[in-house]
């Protein structure tokens, strides 16, 4: 939830989810819209009905970005940049078995 109070969607706004969500995502688009979080692009793409998420295959591109993100960014904000859900990215991680932090030393631990 956010402190900011809710502003209406201007047009102008507007063709911009339209022309560049689905190329973008979410999480880019958030860095050229003041004021608008990845989730409300994400919820007004769906609202004009540009938000197509349906299954789609993973690319090496995909997994290449996923995994550099990974360490640093929450899933929420790498799903934005992937055009995907969270819940698909922590998926996609799982099974690629990346990780948020290296696994300790068992020989440090002694």
């Amino acid at each position: 939830m956010t402190d900011q109070p809710y502003t209406k969607w201007d047009p102008a706004e507007d063709d911009v989810v339209r022309l560049l969500y689905e190329r973008l995502g979410a999480g880019v688009l958030a860095n050229h819209l003041p004021g608008r979080t990845h989730e409300a692009i994400m919820q007004r793409a769906k609202t004009l009905r540009v938000a197509l998420r349906g299954r789609r295959p993973w690319t090496t591109r995909d997994d290449v970005t996923l995994i550099r993100m990974y360490k640093k960014y929450s899933s929420t904000e790498i799903a934005g940049a992937l055009n995907r859900t969270a819940d698909a990215v922590l998926e996609r991680a799982r099974y690629l078995g990346a990780r948020k932090h290296k696994p300790k030393d068992p020989e440090r631990a002694r």
